[in-house]
């Protein structure tokens, strides 16, 4: 049986469990998921007992995306590259972090008929959903993206990693 949960600070009024849950019995697998709050300080105890059994895996929400990032034994690929988690397996008493959010938007994209390819884009936000969208758009080949945020320094930050592809605009 699954032992699955999303972990952030608020995270009580997450529709997450009843989307996993259906998901769960809709494949005819035996488990639950739930919403647990995890304070900035609970973050590696909460890990610990994550990686004793008590859970199977965990969805990651601000504000610990990034903050887990030191705590985990291995890092995808896209997380590695976005710098942020939202996805941890534990497999074998070792957490291992994923970054799903480019993917599952560039995937939504395809989906409704939009290839990225060849396109240029406007990114409202950064931070770890919008840097992994970011680093998926350019691997879907976008011609350009337009990165702007609320706050000055993490757009500018972000587009200057793509010097060739992104522009941050004020």
């Amino acid at each position: 049986m699954y032992k699955l949960c999303v972990i952030g600070d608020p995270v009580a009024h997450s529709l997450s469990p009843s989307i996993h849950n259906a998901l769960l019995a809709r494949r005819g697998l035996a488990g639950s998921y739930t919403t647990v709050t995890v304070r900035a300080g609970e973050l590696e105890g909460f890990l610990t007992q994550a990686r004793r059994g008590d859970y199977d895996g965990f969805n990651v929400t601000m504000p610990h995306k990034q903050a887990i990032l030191p705590l985990l034994d291995e890092l995808s690929p896209a997380a590695a590259a976005c710098g942020a988690v939202n996805t941890v397996c534990i497999k074998n008493g070792r957490a291992i972090g994923y970054n799903t959010d480019g993917g599952g938007f560039v995937d939504s994209l395809r989906a409704r008929g939009l290839e990225p390819e060849g396109k240029t884009v406007l990114l409202l936000g950064t931070g770890g959903a919008g840097d992994a969208i970011c680093d998926a758009l350019v691997g879907a080949g976008v011609k350009k993206i337009f990165v702007t945020n609320r706050s000055v320094y993490p757009a500018q930050d972000l587009a200057a990693r793509y010097p060739d592809k992104a522009q941050f605009i004020y």
